[in-house]
């Protein structure tokens, strides 16, 4: 059968967003880099107040299941932001832009290359290669923070859901 390469693409995506993953919760496990309470509650008290100056606040009490859901969107946004800090502080190199938050992507690729030569994970197959590491080294399909600005230094400095009250 053939693969389209649209296919291909995807589940390179899904193969590093899971080696990604994997990786990132044993880094934060053995830093201790955890969501607290406090930051959990004020992130959410930052998505509501978005919610509403934008007008999309839900109508009527959240059920369970929902609020549940919220917290765990919070708790792994708040992850990821320390994860990318701690990493960023760790390899240092360019942040790019991302929905998400700046993405410190020289410092995920320093991560996944360290992690590769101690033998965290290895790609079974010599022809994943060029495409699992062609997110962190096309840079064409990033756009960056200034080298040296005002807003690359500040990007992973404050946590975004910090001072919500």
């Amino acid at each position: 059968a053939m693969v389209a390469a649209g296919e291909i693409e995807i589940a390179i995506d899904e193969l590093r967003y899971l080696v990604q993953g994997r990786l990132a919760d044993r880094f934060a496990a053995a830093q201790g880099i955890t969501a607290a309470a406090d930051e959990v509650a004020a992130y959410r008290r930052q998505v509501d107040a978005a919610l509403a100056r934008d007008g999309l606040r839900q109508a009527g009490p959240s059920t369970a299941e929902d609020s549940a859901a919220r917290e765990q969107i919070a708790k792994a946004f708040i992850l990821q932001w320390k994860i990318n800090r701690a990493l960023h502080e760790r390899y240092g190199g360019r942040i790019a832009y991302q929905q998400g938050g700046p993405e410190p992507l020289d410092a995920w690729r320093r991560f996944l290359e360290d992690s590769r030569a101690r033998g965290d994970f290895r790609l079974g197959d010599p022809s994943l290669d060029a495409p699992f590491w062609r997110y962190f080294v096309a840079n064409q399909i990033h756009s960056f923070y200034p080298p040296g600005s005002v807003a690359e230094a500040q990007a992973l400095r404050t946590p975004p859901w910090a001072g919500v009250r």
